[in-house]
């Protein structure tokens, strides 16, 4: 009831409580610790006995997007299995289609939260919602083929996002001195995604739920802060085959030091013990589904290179030697990240020297390491 008082702007309301609670305070620390955090809204509440009247005035967001570009996206090797059929510009046979619970939505907020939830969107009397809507459609019909796993629909999800949406870290840095400063920009919002293609975690973690849920794939937005920085954080729990994975598309990005992003997967499927290294979950109403599983990616992730397809979870040194041959002969600019599952030295640097070497790369040769995974540009 709360969130469908904020979702729908209803500027008053009165409740009764037909309930037993220790206190008042306790309600709304529940309601705050378990519903939206996506309106701003001011409240004030007046009760008798067991009924309780809210009051809600609504901050109008959006609209604004910052002028500036802080760095730009290198080209990705696409594996797309060209092989799979490809959906017309008409397609509408979305999972989300055939959904029979049905929600009025009224903005892209709503919109999130009704997908996020599971219901079929009805969007009236709003052209611009419509047209941001079948924006993302369009998206999926490009990106998605009803051949896909789930797996490889939740991959395609996370590379069209990591690899077109840039971070907005200028409105980041202007929201930690004024928080309510930055309401009129859309980095917050799917517009900011699919409109502007400039957004911080908030937008890039309702843009995944959305996407997600449209292919009948299950994602909710997750909330927490940073362990290094304390800073509030959103991302992504998806459930894929049977179990609940964390997804961080907004983290899906290395920048270098010339301002380039390289996508990674270390943050796509993984578990909340690697995941709390960076991120921790506060206390909201999706704290409670565990990540215990990660799924290894790279076992799965097959790249077509010259007719040949190689996994990018590489076994052995000969192997490694053999993919970054098959890479090499491309001839071409791109990025690609892959798990080099054979080593468990503590110099994986030496490692990669050992396999420039063994190839002949030249000073182009760039790489980030974290682990076992390795983010590659050539």
């Amino acid at each position: 009831l709360f969130n469908s008082l904020i979702l729908n702007k209803i500027p008053s309301k009165e409740v009764t409580l037909n309930f037993e609670y220790e206190s008042l305070e306790k309600v709304f620390e529940y309601l705050n610790n378990n519903c939206l955090e996506i309106h701003n809204f001011k409240i004030s509440i007046s009760y008798v006995d067991n009924v309780v009247n809210f009051k809600f005035a609504f901050d109008e967001k959006g609209g604004k997007t910052s002028d500036k570009t802080v760095y730009t996206q290198l080209n990705t090797f696409n594996d797309i299995d060209n092989n799979y059929q490809k959906r017309t510009s008409d397609y509408d046979d979305f999972y989300i289609n055939k959904v029979e619970k049905t929600y009025k939505v009224i903005d892209s907020d709503s919109l999130y939260y009704c997908l996020e939830h599971g219901y079929k969107p009805i969007i009236e009397n709003n052209d611009e919602l419509k047209l941001l809507y079948e924006n993302i459609k369009n998206i999926l019909r490009d990106i998605i083929s009803d051949e896909m796993n789930e797996f490889e629909k939740a991959k395609a999800i996370y590379e069209w996002i990591v690899m077109n949406v840039i971070y907005d870290d200028v409105v980041l840095k202007e929201s930690l001195i004024n928080p309510n400063g930055v309401n009129e920009y859309n980095c917050f919002l799917l517009e900011g995604v699919f409109n502007d293609k400039k957004a911080v975690c908030d937008g890039i973690s309702k843009a995944y739920v959305v996407m997600a849920n449209i292919e009948g794939i299950k994602s909710v937005r997750a909330t927490g802060h940073s362990v290094v920085t304390n800073i509030n954080h959103a991302w992504n729990k998806v459930f894929i085959d049977g179990n609940w994975y964390i997804v961080d598309a907004t983290s899906g990005g290395i920048i270098n030091s010339e301002n380039e992003e390289l996508l990674t997967y270390e943050y796509f499927l993984t578990n909340e013990e690697h995941y709390s290294k960076y991120y921790i979950d506060d206390k909201n109403m999706y704290s409670f589904i565990n990540t215990d599983y990660i799924y290894d990616s790279y076992k799965y992730i097959y790249k077509n290179i010259n007719g040949n397809l190689y996994d990018l979870s590489i076994d052995s040194f000969e192997e490694a030697v053999i993919v970054f041959k098959e890479f090499l002969k491309l001839d071409k600019d791109f990025c690609f990240s892959f798990e080099l599952s054979y080593f468990d030295g503590n110099n994986i640097q030496d490692e990669i020297s050992k396999i420039a070497f063994e190839t002949n790369i030249n000073n182009s040769f760039n790489y980030f390491s974290n682990g076992n995974i390795i983010t590659v540009y050539l």
